[in-house]
C-alpha cells in the first residue's frame, strides 16, 4: 500500500461496528470509500465478528481484530471476551458509582492492547511519518485507546466523531468530556465532529473548545435515484425501537387512512423485541387485514444492502422518533438522502433542522400533519446533491485535507 506523503497515514477505525443493525459499519464505509475517491493512503480495522453481511472482501488494507464490550462478541464467536465483558458489567453495576477511572483503564487493556498491538504492526510494514486516526463513531474504548497511543506517539492526529456512544456501558464515564479537557492532547492534535448544532452546543457548554469542534456529517454518496411510481410508498425502517416511534406506526397509518391515503408500506421490526412490541406490531396486522393497505413487514436484521434497496423504492420515509434525538443525527437519516428519499421526521429531533433548512422532506409537531406533509413534498433532486455535496466539504473541512 502506497502512502500518501503529505498527509500521512489514515487509520480508520471503529470499536462499534460489529452489528448491520447499529449502523455504525455504515460510517465506516461511507469515510472508506472517501478515502479511495480521494486517493487518501488509509487502513480500516474494524472489530474481528463483523457480521458477514457487512464484510469487505478481497482487500488488503483492512483489518479485523477488534473487540469491544458494548459491542462485543457472543460466547459461540470467543467464550473468553464473552465471560469477561459480562464480568465487567455485573462489577460496575454492584459499584454505586461504576468502576473509576483506574478501574477503567485496567479493565480496558485487554481490548486496547489488541488495537495498539495492530497499529505497531501496521506502522512497521509502511513507516508512515505522520499517523492519523479517524473514529467515526466513538465509544469509551476510543477515550482510553487515544490517551494510551498519546503516550507512544505524542505526535499523533486524532479526529473523533461524537454521535452519543461516548459514554455508554461499564467502561463509560459521564465525566468523558472532562477527561477529554484533561488529556494530554492539544488541540490541534484532536478534532472532534459533530452531526447536528444542538450537539455542538451542548459540547460548548461542556466546556469543549469552539475551534476543536467541526461540522461532520459523514461523505455521503450518490446512490441512483429513487424508483418512479406513480403509488405513494412509505417506509419505517431502521431496526424499531421504543425510542424510535415504533408504538406510533399503527396511529400514523390510520391517520394516512383517513385522509383517503392507502400506501405500500415497509416496516422494519426487531430481533429485540420490548414488552409492547408484539401488541404494536398485532395492530399493524389488522391493519394490514384492510385490504387497501398493502404492507410489507420485515421482522429480520436487513443487511446494508436489503435497506438501500428498499429506501429506493420509498416516497418518504417517516421517521417519528422522540426527543431523546433532540442532539442527534440519524444514519438512516443520510442513507435516504443517498437515496433522493426525502424524510419526515419529529420537528424536535437534532437532524430536523438540516431537513427543512436544506429542503430534504418535512418535519410534524403532531401526527395529524403526516398526511398533508406527504402530499405537498417539494424535495428536489438537486436539494439531495447540494446536500451530498456539502457533506463532503464538511468531511474535507473536519479531516484538514
Amino acid at each position: 500500500m502506497k502512502i500518501n506523503t503529505l498527509l500521512g497515514e489514515f487509520f480508520l477505525i471503529d470499536f462499534c461496528a460489529k452489528n448491520s443493525y447499529t449502523h455504525h459499519i455504515y460510517y465506516v464505509n461511507l469515510y472508506d470509500e472517501f478515502f479511495r475517491r480521494n486517493n487518501i493512503s488509509y487502513f480500516t480495522i474494524v472489530p474481528k465478528y463483523l457480521a458477514k453481511n457487512s464484510r469487505i472482501n478481497n482487500r488488503n488494507n483492512i483489518s479485523y481484530k477488534l473487540q469491544s464490550n458494548l459491542y462485543g462478541a457472543s460466547f459461540r464467536e470467543n467464550p473468553f471476551y464473552f465471560i469477561y465483558s459480562k464480568f465487567i458489567d455485573v462489577l460496575s453495576k454492584k459499584l454505586k458509582y461504576g468502576l473509576n477511572n483506574t478501574w477503567r483503564k485496567i479493565f480496558s487493556w485487554p481490548y486496547v492492547y489488541l488495537l495498539l498491538k495492530e497499529v505497531r504492526k501496521i506502522l512497521k510494514k509502511t513507516n508512515a511519518k505522520d499517523v492519523n486516526f479517524l473514529f467515526p463513531t466513538s465509544d469509551p474504548l476510543t477515550f482510553l485507546f487515544i490517551n494510551k497511543l498519546i503516550e507512544i506517539n505524542p505526535e499523533a492526529k486524532f479526529f473523533v466523531r461524537l454521535v452519543g456512544a461516548e459514554s455508554r456501558g461499564s467502561l463509560g464515564d459521564s465525566r468523558i468530556y472532562e477527561s477529554i479537557l484533561s488529556s494530554r492532547i492539544t488541540e490541534s492534535q484532536l478534532k472532534i465532529g459533530y452531526e447536528v448544532e444542538n450537539y455542538k452546543n451542548y459540547l460548548m457548554q461542556s466546556g469543549i473548545s469552539k475551534k476543536s469542534l467541526f461540522l461532520a456529517a459523514p461523505p455521503l454518496r450518490n446512490l441512483g435515484s429513487k424508483l418512479n411510481s406513480k403509488k405513494i410508498i412509505i417506509g419505517f425502517l431502521g431496526m424499531a425501537k421504543e425510542r424510535k416511534g415504533f408504538e406510533f406506526i399503527p396511529e400514523i397509518i390510520r391517520e394516512l387512512n383517513i385522509n383517503n391515503i392507502f400506501p405500500t408500506i415497509h416496516i422494519q421490526g426487531t430481533i429485540f423485541p420490548w414488552e409492547k412490541y408484539q401488541k404494536v406490531m398485532d395492530n399493524i396486522k389488522l391493519l394490514r387485514s384492510n385490504s387497501l393497505n398493502d404492507i410489507q413487514v420485515y421482522e429480520q436484521d436487513l443487511s446494508p444492502h436489503q435497506l438501500s434497496e428498499i429506501i429506493s423504492l420509498c416516497s418518504a420515509v417517516i421517521l417519528p422518533y422522540d426527543n431523546s434525538y433532540i442532539n442527534f443525527g440519524s444514519a438512516l437519516f443520510y442513507q435516504c438522502i443517498e437515496r433522493n428519499t426525502p424524510v419526515i421526521t419529529n420537528v424536535e429531533v437534532g437532524f430536523a433542522n438540516d431537513i427543512l433548512k436544506y429542503q430534504l422532506g418535512g418535519a410534524f409537531k403532531n401526527i395529524d400533519e403526516i398526511p398533508n406533509l406527504i402530499l405537498n413534498l417539494t424535495s428536489t433532486k438537486a436539494n439531495f446533491e447540494n446536500y451530498r455535496n456539502l457533506t463532503d466539504k464538511w468531511t474535507r473541512g473536519f479531516l484538514g485535507l
